[in-house]
């Protein structure tokens, strides 16, 4: 696609960026098959674009360099168009440290290639919806962000685990989605896992609110205690962040 036509594409479509193009063109392919609108193109061309349309998605089929990688990601993340857009990022390094610095960087989900087709597109579907994104003039860790991580929850003084997905986070807390009741004012940890092979990490909480989904589930708003706040803003990547949850 032409930085023309990249500048005119509608609101509602997903950017995909990569350099690579046979492989662009895969991605491309599974995300039109699950009915999405896509604009594809290099990064080269959609930075170029300075009055680009802000997508509601920005995937990001990265280079296997990790330098050229990160040098996309601040590329990326100081591009006005697409601050505060939720970003995917998919990369072939399985490094234990490679996730959390895609986080760190501002990626809402990290994804090792091959990347399941469905889980590509539930991925980006899920982001799609997210609502948060603030004035594009404003940086972007003073936002709530979206993060989509697998965490679980527990019950202070109880070790009984519950599965859950973590759906965005600010500098005081975090939104969660799971299929377990729980009830406001209980004293919970969130156990976040960055790599399956890496030591969780415990941050503690407060429900705030409780809100049952169309679905069977609950979404429930998550305030960081003590000196988990800071722990978090290390973890998630959100040092400097003022938002509210």
């Amino acid at each position: 696609m032409t930085s023309e036509e990249l500048g005119s594409a509608n609101i509602g479509y997903v950017l995909l960026l990569g350099d690579h193009v046979p492989e662009r063109h895969v991605t491309e392919h599974v995300l039109l098959g699950g009915g999405l609108v896509v604009a594809a193109a290099t990064l080269g061309e959609a930075l170029g674009t300075p009055d680009l349309t802000p997508p509601r998605v920005v995937i990001y089929d990265a280079p296997e360099s990790r330098d050229q990688r990160h040098e996309g990601l601040r590329r990326i993340a100081s591009f006005v168009p697409l601050v505060g857009v939720p970003l995917v990022v998919l990369s072939s390094d399985q490094r234990p440290d490679a996730h959390a610095v895609a986080i760190t960087f501002g990626a809402a989900a990290y994804r090792i290639k091959p990347v399941e087709p469905a889980d590509l597109v539930t991925t980006t579907r899920r982001l799609c919806g997210w609502t948060g994104r603030g004035d594009a003039t404003e940086k972007r860790r003073r936002l709530r962000r979206p993060l989509l991580l697998s965490v679980e929850l527990q019950r202070k003084g109880q070790p009984e685990r519950f599965a859950a997905q973590m759906l965005d986070a600010s500098g005081e807390g975090c939104r969660v989605e799971t299929a377990d009741l729980f009830h406001v004012g209980e004293a919970l940890r969130v156990l976040v896992r960055l790599q399956p092979d890496v030591a969780a990490v415990a941050l503690s909480a407060e429900v705030r609110w409780v809100a049952h989904t169309q679905s069977e589930s609950c979404s429930i708003g998550l305030r960081f205690t003590g000196t988990s706040a800071l722990l978090a803003a290390k973890v998630l990547g959100l040092v400097g962040v003022s938002g509210q949850t």
